[in-house]
């Protein structure tokens, strides 16, 4: 069989050199040139000469791509320098195997090669009588389907086949390593909390650890911050130092906090919660110094005040309005700014920027309530007082907002004209019933006396109507059954209003108030909260002002007699000394003896630190 014309020679690119399939040997290819590049590739086969076979197959690609041999007939070459396939056994026992090692010289040249695969790369494949088994192996898809060895579907349903496998795995990790390293976030929240002081160098290194958790069990952030708003809730009364250090050192702390100037204002977060700040309590240089900050506060404040009479309350939060946000809102085009419907009416009514905060941790703590007011709930779920605890804690500090919640809270703010009817008529009641003859005696709520006449043939008689007995002559219908009705949730406005007012979140409490002005006279229980802000007010003017007697008041606890005389000798009478008082922290207001010589505390010792004091010079 005479071999095949030579190529009609090309130019030779200038980035790649040719040693074996020269230009030489392609000007006198079917002058014998052909069968010394076959046999120099046979023997290098049979050396086992790893770079040379390679050489060959790349020249030969390149002579192909570039023109300069037609494509069956190096092909052919290809096939016969290769040699017989080797079997299954040979190529797993890791024995030189010539057909693999041209398959990935194919695919490096593919990868290196730039633009789309010319068609004489598809002749000259199909002429060194690869098995197509084996390219399916070795070969990418692009390539199988430039050579009609796949479907032009099969990308596309491998992706399918990967996506599917990958949602499988990840369902697998939600069930083993994420339930692990929820478990394993839990524990060392719990654990570190309880057990070391909440320093610095501790909470810095409790955060490293959950990041490292995050990291090695594929945690999603989120999560994290919501199951540590869980471990924050349950163990809140004991531990708030640490999770309000804890916070403010980790990577959730609104970024928009640190621009703020502590010199502004003075309240919310507390010294000791800066991450700079070692020890977990002030020192008695650092409460000279807020002490002296306060005051400048309170001058400026009351400066304020005889101007702006309440809404100087609403400044003590630092956000000032720039000079552009103060013409926008003078000009009534404060609705075309950015800020939501909420801010806006934040700052129509109180002339100031809404408090920045974490509007994802803000959503989170949303859902929780909203989850008390949905259908979805059971009859016993009842919202939590430490949910209620928490959210006002963290407004207060700065790491939520009030106005990033507030559409979150039940009722809304389109139910609240319902709300107020409905107080208003309870009101009504119970100044009905406080009237002299206006409770409800047993005559008022008896019913109708039963008919003891006997009732006409065939009709039911009135006393078996009234009992719910069934008529024998009707055919009582199928009985059906009734999803329990769920009770009516909590009013969460009214209750978070309370705990703001305890913590002392003077401006969220008041712009509450301040949208629903009727609430101080359909919550009378919220009066004595602001009256417990105004004693501390004027607690300092009520101590400097009033007279003072030069008699030594102290006097000594008086001696009880003890009613256990069992071990006192005969004739005598055992007397003992009132009990110290002990204090208990707790997240209500004050409270003083409870009859067992414990009083308790409110847990947050600065509550009261945007309270101005008056200054009598």
């Amino acid at each position: 069989m005479p071999a095949p014309p030579a190529a009609t020679f090309a130019p030779v690119q200038p980035f790649y050199d040719y040693s074996i399939v020269t230009n030489d040997r392609v000007e006198r290819w079917a002058k014998g040139a052909r069968q010394e590049v076959i046999d120099h590739g046979v023997q290098s086969r049979d050396d086992e000469d790893l770079t040379e076979v390679i050489m060959i197959f790349q020249e030969l690609i390149h002579s192909v791509n570039d023109g300069r041999l037609q494509a069956p007939d190096a092909g052919q070459v290809v096939r016969d320098i290769l040699g017989p396939e080797l079997s299954d056994a040979d190529r797993d026992a890791a024995v030189f195997d010539p057909h693999t090692l041209f398959l990935d010289t194919v695919s490096t040249f593919v990868d290196v090669e730039s633009g789309p695969l010319r068609p004489q790369l598809r002749d000259f494949m199909m002429a060194t009588e690869v098995s197509p088994t084996l390219m399916r192996i070795v070969l990418d898809p692009p390539v199988l389907q430039h050579l009609d060895l796949i479907r032009d579907t099969f990308v596309r349903m491998g992706i399918r086949q990967s996506t599917n496998l990958l949602y499988r795995q990840a369902s697998y990790n939600l069930l083993r390593e994420e339930t692990e390293g929820f478990s394993k976030l839990v524990t060392e929240l719990f654990t570190t909390s309880a057990s070391e002081p909440p320093t610095s160098e501790v909470v810095q290194a409790t955060f490293n650890k959950v990041m490292g958790l995050i990291g090695t069990f594929d945690l999603h952030p989120g999560r994290v911050l919501d199951v540590t708003f869980d471990v924050y809730a349950a163990v809140l009364i004991k531990q708030f130092r640490f999770f309000v250090k804890f916070l403010r050192v980790s990577s959730w702390w609104p970024r928009s906090q640190l621009s703020h100037s502590t010199d502004s204002f003075v309240g919310g977060l507390p010294l000791w919660a800066l991450p700079d700040h070692s020890g977990w309590s002030t020192t008695d240089e650092e409460e000279v110094m807020l002490a002296d900050r306060r005051l400048k506060r309170d001058i400026s404040f009351w400066d304020r005040a005889r101007e702006g009479k309440l809404d100087a309350y609403f400044g003590l939060a630092g956000g000032r309005l720039s000079a552009s946000e103060e013409d926008r809102l003078a000009n009534g085009t404060a609705e075309d700014g950015p800020e939501s419907s909420i801010e806006q009416e934040w700052i129509r009514i109180t002339q100031t920027r809404p408090p920045p905060g974490n509007r994802d941790a803000a959503q989170m703590l949303g859902f929780k309530l909203r989850f008390y007011t949905s259908e979805a709930r059971d009859a016993d779920d009842t919202l939590p007082a430490n949910l209620l605890y928490l959210i006002s804690l963290l407004i207060k500090v700065g790491f939520i907002s009030l106005t990033d919640i507030w559409n979150h809270i039940w009722p809304h703010d389109e139910d609240m004209e319902a709300v107020r009817d409905k107080m208003a008529k309870e009101l009504d009641e119970k100044e009905k019933a406080s009237r002299p003859g206006g409770e409800r005696n047993a005559l008022m709520m008896a019913g109708a006396l039963p008919d003891d006449m006997p009732p006409p043939p065939g009709l039911p008689s009135r006393r078996d109507a009234a009992a719910g007995r069934p008529d024998p002559n009707t055919t009582a219908p199928a009985p059906t059954e009734e999803k329990p009705k769920l009770p009516e949730p909590s009013d969460q406005k009214l209750l978070l209003l309370k705990c703001l007012l305890t913590i002392g979140a003077i401006p969220e409490s008041l712009f509450i108030i301040g949208r629903h002005e009727w609430t101080l006279d359909a919550y009378p229980d919220i009066l004595p909260l602001f009256h417990r802000i105004l004693h501390h007010s004027i607690e300092k003017v009520y101590q400097q002002s009033r007279p003072t007697s030069s008699r030594p008041t102290d006097c000594p606890p008086k001696k009880l007699p003890d009613p256990d005389q069992s071990s006192a000798p005969k004739g005598s009478v055992k007397f003992i000394t009132p009990p110290v008082k002990r204090a208990l922290r707790w997240p209500n207001p004050d409270k003083a003896d409870s009859g067992d010589g414990t009083s308790y505390r409110f847990y947050w010792d600065e509550w009261a630190d945007n309270i101005p004091l008056p200054n009598l010079g």
